[in-house]
């Protein structure tokens, strides 16, 4: 295998770059992703609803947010030290439950 000594530099106006193809198996023939090749516009576009815009934009915050909310922790460690913290055995079950189906 030769390596190419201009490999990182930008190509000069004459400078022709051979194609490279990186298809899967099964691709469509003819298609290249390098060197200005037969694959010069892109095969579909993509545009995406305000609603999906939307949606992403939810996702980001909720994956921005603190997994821990301190005064919760707070609340409720305090009602366990005060003996005010009282379970639910049927609500926790039915919760426990509604998880495995």
């Amino acid at each position: 295998m030769k390596i190419d000594d201009r490999m990182g530099q930008t190509p000069g106006a004459g400078d022709v770059r051979q194609p490279t193809s990186t298809a899967r198996p099964g691709a469509p023939a003819g298609r290249t992703t390098e060197g200005g090749g037969a694959a010069a516009s892109p095969a579909a576009t993509v545009q995406l609803s305000p609603r999906a815009l939307e949606l992403h934009s939810a996702l980001r915050s909720v994956r921005a947010a603190a997994d821990v909310r301190p005064e919760v922790v707070a609340d409720v460690q305090g009602r366990i030290k005060d003996g005010r913290y009282k379970v639910n055995a049927e609500a926790t079950a039915r919760g426990i439950l509604d998880r495995r189906a």
